[in-house]
């Protein structure tokens, strides 16, 4: 997803247009009392969204395709109030996503969780750019220690995606392994899992597979704790160097001008 997916839905910043953009028919909101570290997000065909155990700040980041530290203005419990949600699209849109490829579906889902937020929360949005400390991923003195992927078999089967080499990143906390993945994507994951803005600044635009794993700091990717993974880890190398060791690469702090959405007004969802 690209920044240009993000202007896709600037018209949700006004109650009045946000009448125009695509929503969901039916939407059930109720509080996670569960007490569940756990976090579900799943969209299933004909365009139902299902969440379980998610802070609004989570769907807001899932929305919007941006970290945690691009959302400004957010209350407090916006980031730690849980809650499980289902919403569903009425017939014709659900006839109307089953034909739209993934990209486009993904698209159209987060305008409609952008409805969302707006409908039961009240929630008024501006975008904003804001100088802020960013972590700038480059090549590291000695090179890249990284295994570039083997070309697609064309003749395996199923064939392989028209669209070029699957990309996929496994993740847990503290542990990424990737499968043809291109640096700007390791980048953004990490973004994810660090909560600070990563930026690929390497000029390396092939695709790769890596496993890189350290030991998070107390705070670090707590929305991606599965269950049990609150265990007690081993002492092991930070981020900052399991990266250079590992990958190659260096994380540097700088500063840049990052875009970012500024709440203006928000409400806790009534449930029902």
């Amino acid at each position: 997803m690209t920044f240009r997916t993000i202007l896709l839905a600037v018209g949700l910043m006004s109650q009045q247009q946000t009448a125009t953009a695509p929503s969901f028919d039916v939407i059930s909101i109720k509080p996670d009392t569960s007490g569940g570290m756990g976090i579900r997000l799943n969209i299933a065909p004909g365009g139902t969204f299902r969440a379980e155990g998610v802070p609004l700040k989570l769907l807001m980041q899932e929305a919007y395709d941006v970290k945690e530290s691009q959302i400004i203005g957010a209350p407090a419990w916006f980031n730690t109030d849980k809650y499980n949600i289902e919403a569903k699209s009425d017939e014709a849109t659900a006839a109307e996503m089953t034909k739209l490829d993934p990209d486009k579906r993904k698209d159209k889902m987060m305008l409609m969780i952008r409805s969302l937020l707006v409908e039961r929360c009240k929630m008024t949005v501006h975008q904003d750019t804001k100088e802020m400390s960013i972590l700038s991923m480059v090549v590291a003195k000695n090179g890249p220690k990284l295994k570039a992927s083997a070309p697609p078999d064309m003749s395996a089967s199923p064939a392989p995606s028209p669209n070029g080499p699957f990309q996929g990143i496994r993740m847990r906390r503290g542990d990424l392994t990737g499968n043809a993945v291109s640096l700007s994507l390791l980048a953004n994951t990490l973004s994810r899992q660090l909560g600070r803005t990563v930026v690929d600044n390497t000029g390396l635009t092939g695709v790769y597979d890596f496993e890189l794993k350290w030991t998070p700091d107390e705070n670090e990717g707590q929305m991606f704790n599965a269950p049990g993974s609150d265990t007690v880890q081993t002492a092991g190398p930070t981020v900052f160097t399991a990266i250079q060791e590992q990958l190659g690469l260096k994380l540097e702090s700088t500063k840049a001008p990052v875009a970012v959405w500024v709440i203006d007004h928000v409400e806790k969802p009534s449930a029902n």
